[in-house]
């Protein structure tokens, strides 16, 4: 058995455009900066910048 580190998700919209990452279900990201808290929610659309990953849409922000 092997450990899959490579990303599966684009995060897109906000401070953390671009970003890819790995993630295990389809609950709701949120990662925090500049004291605000950012959220990503799933789409069923894959990206198009890299077509293996699917996209994640910033959702709302948060204060923090």
């Amino acid at each position: 058995m092997s450990n899959h580190s490579e990303p599966n998700i684009v995060l897109r919209g906000g401070l953390f455009d671009g970003k890819r990452m790995r993630v295990g279900s389809q609950a709701p990201v949120s990662l925090e900066a500049e004291g605000k808290g950012f959220v990503y929610r799933p789409t069923a659309d894959l990206d198009h910048e890299f077509p293996t990953l699917v996209a994640w849409v910033l959702d709302r922000t948060e204060s923090r």
